[in-house]
């Protein structure tokens, strides 16, 4: 027992230290610092921004949306002098005021953390007066699950509820089942409408998957060289035969999709596309034909873990069984359904191209916003090398994701707002969307000043004539759809080799429902990101 002492006695005092240097809590040792609300000056308002402690480029990205907002908005001034502070347990701070008019709006970065969740703040912010006007938060539908459940569950408030701006959640329905913590917990809750966890209050400022499913769809069927068809019905028509209807009475689209079952978007954007595709077909069918059809196949994936280009078993094998029922099939254009983050995408699709060369000719691709457009425009080169994936790919974007100020340089555009490329403007653009939206129901009467009401604003937000939302909180259609389309270029020959180039378009769909092409521009990725205009 002796010889043991002095070794036991060493590991008791160098576990607590090891431990800690791991950033492991040993309880006694860790000191736990809990931040506060901050105070409200009277007349202000405050607007409580939620995200992670390590999101400071996202509250970057907003302030230059808040400054971006200020262009647009005649007579909002913009103070930022305690937006950037160099303590982490600090509050960041944009103001917004109204020349003019009295009371400013404060929006306010509350850091969420393993010690501060939703559910931390929430409780803190109920108990100071005034409460928050309204909580900004929500970048996927997990966490606005979260934020969601915690303003239900948080009844009292001094004055009305804080209403719940939605940034970019898009899944309609979403697993309710919440432990304390707001994480998800197996068998527990059902599927429950997003909107209506916290009802009445939330509002969704992106559009949610079914608007996306109709929107990529109806775009992709408007397309001639991007709708799934038979080859010889395209070889008809070009000859003018007429045989073309005989034929196109007797294709049936061919539509492929892969599920990850650990990737709630998935499941709910291919269940939207499933449900849009009957409508969009029957849009684009002449009148004298009867109704057309589409062949569906799909393939389960358990899980999205995988290495950075080397899919996992079950995605290999997923995408050799689709190989397989593609080559099976007449000589056609099929569209494939990848709802999920880039990794995933890319490893399935670097797997599809490697074992069919000219699978960018059979094969048109539809994501969604899961992947984001600068995984293209910005960080290609490595993320997404079209020379290894020439597969037409349709994304959806939330905003105009090339509105970079270089189109227009005689405008003065200050640092703090300006969009430059290769960056995505999308994600700016939107928080101005936002800003700006808020601001102008907070100030809607030019006779009063900021003492708008919650209840105010949400039934602002609601008016029929002029109001940005429907009924049940969603953003309404037809104001703002963008996609966003890569093109890669392959080699004229039977071998079918992709090329280092892709025509990159963007369209935007009008109030009359019409798609038009903001831009075209051809991507080289063996010189630079974004490469020369193409009109």
């Amino acid at each position: 027992m002796k010889r043991l002492r002095w070794p036991l006695m060493i590991t008791l005092v160098c576990l607590p230290v090891a431990l800690l240097a791991y950033g492991v809590r040993v309880p006694g040792l860790t000191p736990t610092t809990y931040a506060a609300p901050m105070s409200v000056p009277t007349g202000d308002q405050e607007i409580a921004w939620f995200n992670t402690t390590t999101s400071g480029a996202n509250w970057e990205r907003f302030v230059s949306g808040v400054h971006r907002a200020s262009l647009l908005t005649p007579g909002m001034t913009i103070d930022d002098t305690t937006a950037f502070l160099e303590q982490t347990t600090a509050v960041p701070e944009v103001v917004i005021g109204m020349e003019g008019r009295a009371g400013k709006l404060r929006i306010r970065w509350y850091k969420l953390s393993s010690d501060h969740r939703p559910m931390f703040w929430m409780k803190r912010l109920a108990q100071r007066d005034p409460a928050p006007l309204a909580v900004i938060g929500g970048g996927s539908s997990d966490r606005a699950l979260e934020m969601a459940w915690a303003l239900a569950r948080q009844t009292e408030w001094s004055g009305d509820r804080p209403l719940f701006l939605i940034t970019n959640a898009t899944a309609e329905k979403v697993h309710s089942g919440a432990s304390e913590t707001g994480v998800r917990e197996d068998g527990d809750g059902v599927d429950s409408d997003l909107l209506q966890i916290y009802p009445n209050r939330s509002f969704r400022f992106c559009f949610n998957n079914r608007q996306m499913a109709e929107a990529m769809l109806d775009f992709v069927w408007q397309s001639p060289n991007l709708r799934p068809q038979s080859f010889a019905g395209i070889a008809m028509q070009a000859v003018g035969s007429g045989l073309l209807s005989t034929y196109a009475l007797q294709h049936k689209p061919n539509i492929c999709y892969v599920d990850w079952d650990d990737d709630p978007y998935s499941s709910d954007l291919i269940g939207q596309c499933r449900d849009a595709l009957p409508k969009v077909l029957q849009a684009y069918r002449p009148p004298a034909w009867p109704p057309v059809t589409a062949s569906i196949s799909g393939w389960q994936v358990p899980f999205s873990v995988g290495g950075f280009t080397t899919p996992n078993r079950a995605e290999e094998e997923a995408a050799d069984s689709m190989i397989k029922e593609l080559r099976r099939l007449p000589p056609q254009r099929s569209l494939l359904i990848v709802p999920t983050v880039p990794s995933p995408a890319r490893r399935f699709l670097r797997v599809l191209a490697a074992s069919s060369p000219t699978i960018g000719r059979e094969l048109v691709a539809i994501n969604g916003d899961g992947m984001g457009v600068n995984t293209i425009l910005r960080d290609g080169e490595f993320a997404w090398p079209i020379r290894g994936m020439p597969i037409p790919l349709v994304l959806f974007t939330h905003n105009n994701p090339i509105a970079w100020d270089e189109a227009n340089p005689a405008r003065a555009i200050p640092a703090a707002a300006a969009l430059t490329p290769p960056s995505s403007t999308e994600d700016v653009l939107h928080f101005a969307e936002i800003v700006r939206t808020l601001s102008a129901a907070a100030y809607a009467k030019p006779s009063e000043t900021l003492g708008a009401s919650a209840d105010d604003i949400a039934n602002r937000f609601r008016d029929p004539a002029t109001g940005f939302f429907d009924a049940t909180g969603n953003r309404k259609g037809g104001t703002g759809e963008y996609v966003m389309v890569l093109k890669p270029l392959i080699e004229p020959d039977e071998v079918g080799i992709g090329m280092p180039e892709a025509r990159v378009e963007v369209w935007r769909k009008t109030r009359g429902g019409e798609w038009e092409l903001v831009r075209a521009w051809m991507l080289d990725q063996t010189r630079r990101p974004v490469g020369r205009a193409n009109g």
